[in-house]
């Protein structure tokens, strides 16, 4: 049996070292840890400022009712012909679809430091050809943030469906579902050294319509707990150091593989933040073990996720992210892929009312044999894309943007690729999220 003090001190090494390799090689492919699958071209933003967020939010509320504060939204987003609707290699299938909604923030402040958030937006998916593919779904979800001299308590319950990208592997939007629940604190113990932990709750679910990739291989119920120190240095800098338990449970139903595990892993974060630029590293030394009956491979290495933004000027920014992590596959033979991806954008300020914006991403995917006899699988991805924003009210904007993925692997049959053209109509009541 393996000694748990010498696989403490093994991991403890292997951490300081990739801290160190993080620090010095920010541009090469990084990763996030454990985590959903994001689709190339996500903007990056700093760190969010919540008490702030909500301060504003609730201030461009359009109806204030004495304490309380009514923020309408309405969107028609996703307007898009997609030339490979199911994301699928060889033949394609045309299709345009879009998403469109109207729902309402609500704003309590009891008290100068809690807020009391509930949101209700629902949002109707439509697709012109594949009619099994129109659902009715959105986001939904009350929070309480208190804001106390020294604490910082966030606790948050929240469900959606939404038409999202959930795999690297088939390049199509499809039908997720969540739920959670999370509680997040943060105790100042000094001025510079406090102490957090969040609890996170959550069960994933999808809806698979006819001509689909079988994306239910992916429900799941997921179960993080983490824990704790950040030491605040000069110039906006913080470094943290903590453990975090990661559960996971399959649902069993026929046909689905059960790739349930469980780890612990400690983990290292850098941060700087100020008014022209801002730095996010994490890095983790993760293991995750099949709990029993599982078909999951166990994975003991390291993940990291990275993303770093600059201001040069009122009219341009741009901004460099990186993540190494794993991901689900629906590929049989295998338990999951390690994904590795490198990207940057640049931001520009074309006038006081529009903005334009361009990226590039890079990435490759392993993919861990589970069954004795099938092929070593590897991917390599390349997106690119442009989108074009104009501003046409205190809270509305109008959006155009363009989208490919290549898709190259080494088992020619599963050469891909996806261009999307798109636009939207944006009206929002104070800030996205909460």
């Amino acid at each position: 049996m393996q000694n748990p003090l010498a696989s403490l001190h093994r991991k403890a090494g292997r951490l300081a070292f990739l801290v160190c390799f993080g620090a010095v090689s920010a541009g090469a492919p990084l990763l996030a840890q454990f985590d959903e699958y994001k689709p190339p071209g996500g903007v990056v933003e700093p760190p969010a400022d919540r008490k702030g967020s909500l301060d504003k939010a609730a201030e461009d509320a359009r109806w204030h009712l004495g304490p309380l504060r009514l923020a309408p939204w309405w969107e028609l987003k996703d307007i898009q012909y997609v030339d490979n609707a199911f994301g699928a290699s060889g033949e394609k299938e045309g299709d345009i679809t879009a998403s469109m909604g109207a729902g309402l923030r609500a704003y309590l402040h009891t008290g100068p430091k809690i807020y009391w958030v509930v949101r209700a937006l629902p949002e109707y998916v439509w697709w012109r050809e594949n009619t099994e593919r129109r659902r009715l779904g959105g986001r939904y979800g009350v929070g309480a943030f208190a804001f106390f001299n020294r604490l910082t308590v966030e606790a948050t319950a929240e469900k959606t469906l939404e038409q999202a990208f959930l795999s690297p592997e088939v390049a199509a939007l499809a039908r997720a579902g969540s739920t959670r629940g999370s509680v997040v604190a943060d105790l100042s113990v000094t001025d510079r050294i406090s102490l957090f932990t969040e609890l996170k709750r959550s069960e994933l679910r999808t809806e698979v319509s006819s001509g689909e990739a079988p994306f239910d291989q992916f429900d799941r119920d997921e179960t993080f707990l983490r824990g704790g120190a950040r030491y605040r240095l000069r110039r906006g800098f913080s470094i943290g150091l903590g453990v975090e338990r990661a559960t996971i449970e399959f649902i069993d139903a026929p046909g689905r593989l059960d790739r349930s595990s469980s780890g612990t892993s400690p983990f290292l974060e850098l941060r700087q933040q100020n008014e022209d630029r801002f730095f996010n590293l994490e890095v983790a030394s993760r293991s995750a073990d099949p709990r029993p009956g599982s078909s999951f491979v166990p994975f003991d290495s390291a993940t990291a996720r990275f993303t770093a933004g600059f201001k040069t000027g009122h009219r341009l920014s741009s901004s460099v992210y990186g993540s190494r992590g794993i991901v689900y596959t629906l590929a049989a033979g295998y338990s999951y892929l390690e994904d590795d991806r490198v990207g940057a954008s640049l931001d520009v300020k074309v006038s006081s009312r529009t903005s334009a914006r361009v990226f590039l991403e890079a990435g490759r995917n392993d993919y861990r044999v589970a069954t004795p006899g099938t092929p070593e699988r590897q991917d390599d991805l390349l997106a690119y894309g442009a989108s074009l924003t104009l501003t046409t009210g205190r809270a509305s904007s109008v959006g155009l943007r363009f989208g490919r993925l290549d898709v190259r692997s080494d088992l020619a049959a599963f050469d891909r690729s996806v261009t999307t053209i798109g636009a939207g109509i944006t009206f929002r009541g104070g800030e996205q999220g909460w």
